[in-house]
């Protein structure tokens, strides 16, 4: 039954998800979210639950305004941060559609960012214990 193999990839997306974040934390770096929106906010509370202390969040320069923070924690220019990757590990947490889709790719392919990942969080708000409650309606 297709809908068991399914629920076979729940346990399995969970377990990546672990596995980034141990590899996220393994650099021992500070961690900066590109983005500062609310899929940003769910991704450092997601990051959080594994164990990794988010450090800030990182907009494009014509974003930024320095003194400028989201939920308690800074914003940071990321063109400037960008000149130092090494020093930092990225995490990709943007919401939207073309333009930020498009930036995402950027993101994504930029070779001078050396630590970087995209952390694909729950996207809409189902979790593994949403689907298991409900796993009946789910297979009716």
């Amino acid at each position: 039954m297709e809908i068991e193999k399914f629920f076979e990839q729940i346990d399995s997306f969970q377990d990546n998800k672990k596995i980034i974040a141990e590899k996220i934390k393994s650099h021992n770096l500070p961690v900066v979210i590109f983005g500062a929106g609310t899929l940003a906010e769910r991704i450092k509370n997601s990051l959080e639950s594994f164990g990794v202390k988010v450090t800030g969040y990182s907009v494009d320069e014509k974003y930024f305004s320095p003194d400028k923070n989201f939920c308690g924690l800074p914003i940071f220019n990321f063109d400037e941060l960008r000149k130092n990757s090494a020093k930092y590990v990225f995490v990709l947490g943007m919401e939207g559609q073309e333009t930020n889709c498009k930036r995402s790719w950027e993101f994504y392919r930029d070779g001078k960012i050396l630590h970087k990942y995209v952390f694909i969080d729950d996207i809409f708000p189902i979790s593994k214990n949403f689907i298991s409650d409900n796993k009946a309606h789910f297979i009716e």
